[in-house]
């Protein structure tokens, strides 16, 4: 059963990598404590988080129609088409784009310090905003 939620959050984030990379869509991930059960639901976050490349993420057959899709895109930007080049800025475009909001509680926070002593490297360079009482100001200015 967890091995298929990891497999669920796994296809989930590289959709939406895809998405980022290819289509230059901007997107927010907001991931509760709730939506992380195991430590391997965690690991996939922090490979994209800390590595900052997911082309292993990508079977050969992904990695021809990405590749495809940045030979036009890069080509119509003036440049000289390598591979390199194309993963260079899918992974560019996929950094950029891309934006990871996790949220622990207020009561629970043996959560936080569960994922901070399991995965620190997730947590090691982020922006926190730590608000007991979210008003509706504090939402609309945050």
């Amino acid at each position: 059963h967890n091995e298929l939620e990891r497999l669920m959050i796994f296809k989930l984030l590289k959709t939406t990598c895809t998405q980022c990379g290819l289509e230059d869509k901007r997107v927010v991930l907001l991931i509760t404590s709730d939506d992380i059960p195991t430590p391997a639901h965690m690991a996939v976050v922090q490979d994209l988080l800390v590595a900052g490349s997911v082309g292993h993420w990508y079977s050969s057959e992904d990695r021809v129609q990405i590749m495809n899709a940045m030979r036009s895109i890069i080509l119509k930007s003036g440049l000289l088409f390598t591979e390199d080049l194309a993963w260079e800025m899918f992974n560019s475009n996929i950094l950029r784009n891309i934006r990871v909001v996790l949220t622990f509680p207020a009561v629970d926070g043996h959560a936080f310090q569960r994922c901070v002593r399991l995965f620190p490297a997730v947590v090691s360079a982020p922006s926190l905003i730590i608000e007991d009482h979210w008003s509706q100001e504090i939402m609309i200015d945050t």
